[in-house]
């Protein structure tokens, strides 16, 4: 029996080639059955048993190509709890949110079927292995590999089950990009 793990990172590329980081992380995992759970540096999970279970999904669905998660902020809204940009900061609120989604549909998945935000992206080694991120910049890497599966007939499912709150420009407008102007030349 193969002992299939899940590994966790949130990459950071000084040059701000996020793919290369993320290929970098990947090429780490040991086992071509194994998983990587990459996610933005600004987000967090919310409840203690979210290993578990991530584990019991991968489990029952390990030919997916990728998963994702919902979360409170991020570009695709039908990563959105409620389909909704949330601008409560109250992280009780959203502690709240994610308990109750891991109570009452903990293994629930939806096909997304679109190019999914990466703020939460969980994805096996086997299928990177056939499947590299683009190492063009910081901008739109999520959307690229998650493109590529689907044009290659992977799935993309949305885990109904697992809330992150995601910072995502809580103090700034959704659209500002600024934060990637500094990584670029350095500044804070």
């Amino acid at each position: 029996m193969i002992f299939i793990m899940i590994h966790y990172s949130s990459p950071f590329d000084l040059s701000g080639n996020i793919g290369k980081a993320y290929n970098y992380e990947m090429s780490r995992l040991p086992n071509d059955d194994d998983w990587m759970c990459f996610t933005d540096a600004d987000t967090c999970f919310l409840t203690s048993n979210y290993g578990r279970q991530l584990q019991i999904i991968v489990d029952m669905y390990p030919n997916t190509g990728m998963f994702t998660c919902l979360t409170n902020r991020v570009g695709q809204v039908r990563q959105c709890y409620e389909r909704t940009i949330s601008d409560n900061p109250d992280i009780r609120f959203h502690r709240k949110i994610a308990l109750e989604l891991a109570n009452t549909r903990p293994y629930e998945v939806e096909d997304l079927g679109i190019a999914i935000s990466g703020h939460m992206m969980l994805i096996k080694k086997a299928t990177w292995n056939a499947n590299k991120f683009s190492e063009e910049g910081i901008l739109g890497v999520d959307n690229k590999i998650s493109r590529k599966l689907l044009m290659k007939g992977y799935k993309i499912l949305l885990m109904r089950g697992v809330y992150i709150f995601h910072y995502y420009r809580f103090n700034e407008d959704v659209k500002q990009k600024m934060h990637l102007k500094i990584l670029n030349n350095g500044n804070h």
